[in-house]
């Protein structure tokens, strides 16, 4: 589902840890335009992850992007 925001956060995330940090940017700008207020960590907050470390490997990928969230 491109057009939704957690895709599009799932793929900030994935460019990020593949330092694409310029592509990350630019879906992190799309997001924005599809919901303004939208908080990748606070989605992950709410997502069933048993193991920590997955929701962890995302936010990295948006901190080596030099995104905030």
């Amino acid at each position: 589902m491109p057009s939704t925001d957690l895709s599009r956060g799932f793929l900030v995330a994935a460019l990020g840890l593949l330092g694409r940090v310029d592509e990350a940017r630019a879906v992190r700008d799309e997001l924005a335009a599809i919901n303004p207020g939208y908080s990748f960590a606070a989605h992950l907050a709410r997502l069933p992850f048993p193991d920590p470390a997955p929701a962890e490997r995302l936010k990295q990928g948006y901190a080596a992007a030099g995104i905030p969230d």
